[in-house]
């Protein structure tokens, strides 16, 4: 039931991308979330079912166009979008802040966070239990 109710709070959230706070609010907590709900809504991120990025919590799957049509760029140049893979899959994970530090120059924030939830949603990359990003590969592709 808990994380049916994590589910569809984060997924109704408009626009998308709910703090730990805001989520404790939609499933009606008023003060800090319980234990339990939080613990439930770790293994939903570590089972993909949810995204953390940061201090914000996604609904899996693609991008919103609502969320879209507000940004400037929807998507990293092919190059960077490289780039990005090739760093993720030289360490074993990565956080969400090493990235956007080791990526400041080649993108916006929120561009780079739409890009890397496509790539979750493409199964290229995928979260731990910790949220850190870990490179996944398709059979034949160069590793690292």
């Amino acid at each position: 039931m808990a994380e049916m109710l994590i589910s569809n709070a984060v997924n109704n959230a408009d626009p998308p991308g709910l703090t730990w706070g805001q989520l404790g609010d939609a499933l009606g907590f008023d003060a800090q979330m319980p234990s339990y709900y939080k613990k439930k809504a770790w293994s939903m991120i570590a089972n993909q079912k949810i995204y953390k990025l940061g201090q914000v919590i996604y609904p899996s799957g693609p991008v919103k166009q609502s969320e879209l049509e507000l940004l400037k760029y929807t998507h990293l140049t092919n190059t960077i979008r490289d780039s990005l893979l090739d760093y993720i899959g030289q360490h074993k994970t990565v956080s969400y802040s090493n990235i956007c530090d080791k990526f400041k120059n080649d993108a916006d924030r929120k561009t780079l966070e739409v890009e890397l939830r496509n790539l979750l949603n493409e199964r290229r990359l995928k979260l731990d239990k910790n949220a850190s990003f870990q490179r996944v590969y398709s059979p034949g592709e160069h590793r690292y």
